[in-house]
């Protein structure tokens, strides 16, 4: 451990935090309740400015803020992560000055990344803590997020978020970079269909873009302003699964291998509380699921310009492609049908009304619904049968039979 990493705090409290010698008579803060951050305000050690003081920073975490950082969390995990127990300690000069620490010096495409500023702030502020007789353990934080009063690149790195005044003008930049740190990878986009039936996978795929989801936080504009800058919109449902905030029976799953047809309520997003299903799952063998919720502008989602049902494809990796339709649309509407018939899946909006959007989700569509003679008639691994038209049977079609699709309308 470098000395110089502790900057103005004295030579007693540097040899207590290296040797962490008995006779510092060194307190240990006790661990903050479960869900809770640490904070640490740092300056670049010839910018002596202090932007505010840490009762700011304090109220970004208050349960009594609306649409900032406790609402936000709490709201999206079901109530399961309570962020308002965070500390925040500052203000702590370091060693490295503006120009050492600038955007253009420190990025994810240079040597040396962000993670060595929030390196920096760290050993700067633990020491500056130190130095007053107590001592804070980071690993006892579900993260540690550093505040730097001049420009720096930004963002999350590892279990650190690295900010400079996102804290001020962009909450929902910060509510985004703690996702990261929480085990969350970007929301994606896949390019406009070519048809009217969609293709799994079978467009462009572009990080960010997914207008519905705070994963792709500022690629569009379903924003609005809080006293902390500009926040939302809500996180999809598909990765509030991913991180366990779900709230029991609430994700509908439909298997490839039923036939039947199911009809179901979807609540909104921002509205857990409505009865229905938060998320729809349907199963594409061996590729993963398409992922179906219900967007309405409330909660988080207000700058929503109208109601939709969104639909994204999540495949193996876990990560979501929001499907974007023939017309550039990316939401589905009372009426509207999506089809993927090559997955022989109907997926309709009957209705939306104020809180709820009813959907049918049908996994064995085909166009008109009747196949003849020489077309597929069954499936046995998605289950599918398809009345053949006339006097034709659904049968096996030669020897020896196929591996997957191994029925055919013949004579």
């Amino acid at each position: 451990m470098e000395l110089r990493a502790f900057g103005r705090w004295s030579l007693a409290a540097v040899t207590c935090l290296v040797a962490l010698a008995p006779s510092c008579n060194v307190t240990p803060l006790p661990p903050p309740v479960p869900g809770s951050w640490l904070v640490l305000l740092c300056k670049a050690a010839d910018a002596p400015q202090e932007p505010h003081p840490t009762s700011y920073y304090e109220e970004l975490f208050s349960r009594t803020q609306r649409d900032l950082l406790f609402d936000y969390f709490d709201v999206a995990s079901n109530h399961a992560l309570d962020v308002s127990g965070s500390k925040i300690h500052g203000w702590f000069s370091m060693t490295v000055k503006t120009a050492d620490i600038g955007p253009t010096v420190r990025n994810n495409s240079t040597p040396i990344t962000r993670d060595q500023t929030a390196r920096d702030c760290r050993a700067s502020a633990l020491g500056g803590i130190l130095a007053t007789g107590v001592s804070v353990d980071p690993n006892d934080y579900v993260g540690v997020i550093t505040v730097i009063n001049v420009p720096v690149d930004a963002g999350a790195t590892g279990k650190s978020v690295v900010l400079s005044n996102q804290a001020e003008t962009e909450v929902g930049f910060v509510t985004h970079e703690m996702l990261h740190v929480l085990g969350l990878d970007h929301s994606y986009t896949i390019s406009p269909d070519a048809s009217a039936d969609h293709t799994w996978h079978g467009g462009t795929d572009a990080e960010y873009g997914d207008c519905w989801d705070m994963m792709s936080y500022l690629t569009c504009v379903f924003r609005f302003t809080t006293s902390h800058g500009i926040q939302g919109p809500e996180l999809e449902g598909a990765y509030r699964e991913k991180l366990t905030w779900m709230p029991p029976g609430r994700v509908f799953v439909q298997v490839a291998y039923t036939s039947s047809p199911s009809t179901i309520t979807l609540a909104p997003v921002s509205l857990p509380a409505r009865p229905g299903y938060l998320l729809a799952k349907i199963e594409v063998p061996n590729q993963g699921y398409y992922v179906v919720e219900y967007r309405e502008s409330n909660g988080f989602d207000r700058a929503i310009p109208s109601s939709a049902v969104v639909i994204r494809e999540q495949r193996n990796n876990s990560n979501t492609y929001l499907v974007t339709r023939q017309n550039g649309s990316t939401g589905w509407r009372k009426g509207d049908r999506f089809t993927d018939v090559n997955n022989y899946l109907s997926i309709t909006v009957d209705d939306i009304v104020a809180g709820a959007a009813t959907v049918t989700i049908n996994p064995a569509f085909v166009p008109g619904g009747v196949a003849q003679l020489g077309d597929r008639c069954g499936d046995k691994y998605r289950g599918v049968v398809i009345p053949c038209a006339g006097a034709l049977r659904c049968g096996q079609r030669g020897s020896p039979p196929l591996v997957s699709i191994d029925y055919y309308c013949q004579p």
